[in-house]
């Protein structure tokens, strides 16, 4: 949808004219390209999409669709019905053209624009500050140990579940920080160096973090069953049994484009992957953005890392890894 608005607003063609039907002495709709997939997206169920996302904030793109059909309650109608008067014809492809000058003028104004601008200005801004942070950690430890951890929650445990004790934002907050309390005091001395989070909410997963974790590959191994040991915390002492966890270190060989495990800092390709990751954990916010109660963050990392004194540790290739470009998120 977001695609689809993005090119009608740029576009000037006439997707819907009224021709006639030389044989059945009647007339129809003619539908251009663009015109079909803007039908298909009328068949949509806005109520069932806003159950699954509620707490939720869509692309303008999407947004700006979503009300101006739903104004016209065009969302669910039998737009190219097979049996049509000449006057339903004309009235129908009357509506849906409304509804794309509508999109044309509102798309093309000053103020939406802006708007635009601004939200694709901070969903990239997560993705920008990770990877910068990443590259920091790097210009400190010659190679890291990244662990890639999902938490959540049994079905039905958390809000809006009608379960007894059902978990709301504030204790899902509240378990992340004893997370990182508990990774912090139990991890071996020095060893964690960075992590970052993201918050997410669907109707099916409810709410569930996706976490990346950076451990000095210098004084850890054994990514899997450090993660394993973290998310067997999760789920049966931090939650009370109510959580559970996804290990992405035990499924390294599934990821084309692996950037977990041990990453050292001359290793472009693996680095690389590692970006991907990043992504995947920010991405989201380009078309969807969760809204916390009071505005909470939903996304969060450490500290950034002070630089290096001296020349201690172990020599690397330096040369071999290309920054990388931070301007945009390609979703």
């Amino acid at each position: 949808m977001e695609f689809l608005v993005d090119k009608i607003i740029k576009s000037n063609e006439n997707y819907f004219s009224v021709k006639e039907n030389r044989f059945k002495n009647g007339s129809y709709i003619h539908v251009a390209k663009i015109g079909n997939l803007i039908i298909n997206s009328l068949k949509m169920n806005t109520d069932e999409l806003k159950q699954h996302y509620p707490m939720h904030q869509f692309n303008p793109y999407v947004d700006l669709y979503i009300k101006l059909a739903e104004a016209r309650y065009l969302f669910g109608m039998p737009w190219l019905a097979h049996v049509m008067s000449c006057d339903e014809v004309i009235a129908r492809c009357d509506t849906l053209n409304g509804l794309v000058s509508e999109l044309r003028k509102i798309g093309n104004s000053s103020k939406f624009k802006k708007k635009i601008n601004d939200f694709e200005r901070s969903s990239n801004k997560n993705y920008r500050e990770l990877v910068k942070y990443i590259d920091k950690q790097f210009e400190k430890h010659s190679r890291l140990l990244v662990l890639r951890i999902d938490f959540g929650y049994l079905k039905d445990q958390c809000w809006p579940s009608n379960t007894e004790g059902a978990i709301k934002h504030d204790e899902v907050k509240l378990h992340r920080e004893t997370l990182v309390a508990y990774m912090k005091r139990s991890l071996p001395k020095n060893s964690m160096v960075g992590f970052a989070w993201k918050l997410e909410y669907g109707l099916e997963k409810s709410y569930h973090y996706h976490m990346l974790l950076l451990l000095d590959g210098s004084i850890v191994r054994e990514d899997i069953t450090i993660a394993r040991m973290i998310g067997e915390y999760w789920s049966k002492t931090i939650t009370n049994g109510k959580g559970l966890y996804w290990n992405c270190n035990a499924n390294k060989s599934s990821y084309k484009s692996c950037g977990i495990g041990m990453v050292s800092h001359g290793d472009s390709d693996t680095r690389k992957g590692l970006r991907k990751a990043a992504m995947y954990m920010t991405k989201t916010d380009y078309y969807i953005k969760m809204v916390t109660p009071g505005n909470g963050r939903v996304f969060g990392k450490g500290n950034m890392p002070e630089p290096k004194k001296g020349n201690i540790g172990r020599p690397r290739n330096i040369g071999k890894y290309e920054p990388s470009n931070l301007n945009r998120i390609v979703c």
